[in-house]
This record gives C-alpha cells, structure tokens and sequence, in this order.
C-alpha cells in the first residue's frame, strides 16, 4: 500500500491555490495522476477471509469445549456481527448454538451495537461489511480518504509566492474523498485579493478507501490484531 504512494510521478497531490473571488478563499483542489490498482481489493479479500475464518473457527470450537457438536454450513455456527440488539439475540439460535454462556458474553461485548459511538463506527462493523462484499465480488479500491497529519513541520501548509499579503487562515477538508477537482485546502491572505499567489507546501497524507463504508486501510490493517485480542480473551478456558 505504502508503495502506490511513494511512486515517483506521485499518484496524487494538490494544486495551486486558485483565488475564488465570491468566497475570499485561495481554494487548493486535489491531482489524482493514477487511480488505485485493483489487485489491492484482491490483497484485501484475502485478509479479510483469513480474519473471518479466524473468528468462525473460535466459535466452531467454543462450541466443542462446550461438549457440543457444531453445526455446519449456512445458518449453522459462525462468529455474529450484531448490528442490533435484536440481531444478537437472533445469533443465539444459530451461530452461537451450544456456545456456553460465559463465551457468549465475552463475544457479546466486542458487537458492532455495543459500540460506544454507535454500531457503524466500530471495527468489527468493518470487517462485517467487507467480508459480505467480499464474498461476491471484489472490493474495489478508491482514492483515498485524507488524514489529519498533526502538527508538524510538514505538515501541509500555503506560502504566499507572488505579492504581498499574509497568510491569516488554513482549513483542510480532513474526511473528504481525494478526487480529483475535489478542493482539499484553502486559505485566506490579508489582503484578500487575485493578485495574490499561493502554494501548499508539505503533505496531505492520504489513504486508501475499500467498500460502500469507506474503510480505510489504516482500519483494515487492525483487523488481525483485533481478531487476536478476541481470541486471547478465551484462553483461561483453552483445554490442555
């Protein structure tokens, strides 16, 4: 992933900035050079199955530890996505079948509705909707949510490099979609005028999107380690 950034022309960057007479801004908009390759949603399903597989296997054998037998295919034992309370109580039934209770409450608390933001901002919401894409066709990859860099010296940032006038304002649209056309930056200069030039100078870091919910990357590549902290949580009750 990190390579489709580094590669030398840049994939992407920003313009100049464009002074927009009715606004008073010097608006900065995105230069997408190459889309990403298609091959990374193929990268991606293969992490996600292998995640998901992990957390079904947990399931099929919380079940076998339970002295149970579990129950293959569809409708059968799996690890739940619950979106909803509702949702979780109908997972008893079926995936979590003779799964014992004090299993099924470690697993309860790591559902999408039990999220203190809200079930849809929450990892395993991610790892949900990308694993049911998935497993019909290929996630696509998209260009490229930005990031908020943080303080520092590079930072993305205007210089004024023709006339005279002072940076007095900076918004970057951190969240948005990187297309191109699509304005990322702006500023404003005291005075506010056409007159005046401005560049960005430092990076806009960006990222790369999958799916309908824009998962970034930067959330899919924690799908492992979040499927291993669940499965640590179960190994007081591994058998020896």
């Amino acid at each position: 992933m990190r390579a489709f950034f580094d590669r030398d022309p840049e994939p992407i960057g920003t313009s100049v900035g464009y002074f927009d007479s009715e606004s008073g801004w010097h608006i900065s908009y995105g230069v997408v050079n190459e889309e990403p390759p298609p091959r990374l949603g193929v990268i991606l399903g293969e992490l996600v199955h292998n995640v998901r597989s992990a957390l079904d296997h947990l399931v099929w054998q919380l079940v076998i530890w339970n002295d149970n037998d579990p129950v293959p295919g569809v409708g059968g034992n799996a690890f739940p996505f619950a979106m909803t309370k509702n949702a979780w109580k109908g997972a008893q039934k079926g995936p979590l079948a003779g799964v014992a209770d004090k299993h099924r409450a470690i697993i309860r608390e790591v559902q999408p509705y039990k999220g203190s933001d809200g079930p849809e901002n929450t990892v395993t919401a991610d790892l949900s909707h990308l694993s049911n894409v998935d497993k019909h066709q290929i996630v696509h990859p998209t260009l490229a949510t930005i990031l908020d860099p943080g303080a520092g010296p590079h930072r993305a940032s205007f210089r004024v490099v023709e006339g005279e006038a002072e940076i007095v304002q900076e918004q970057v649209n951190f969240g948005a979609s990187f297309e191109h056309g699509a304005p990322l930056m702006r500023c404003r200069t005291e005075p506010p005028n056409s007159g005046i030039k401005v560049h960005v100078e430092g990076d806009i870091p960006g990222d790369i999107a999958f799916g309908e919910r824009r998962v970034r990357f930067g959330c899919v590549k924690n799908f492992p380690q979040v499927a291993r902290v669940i499965v640590r949580e179960f190994e007081p009750d591994i058998p020896s």
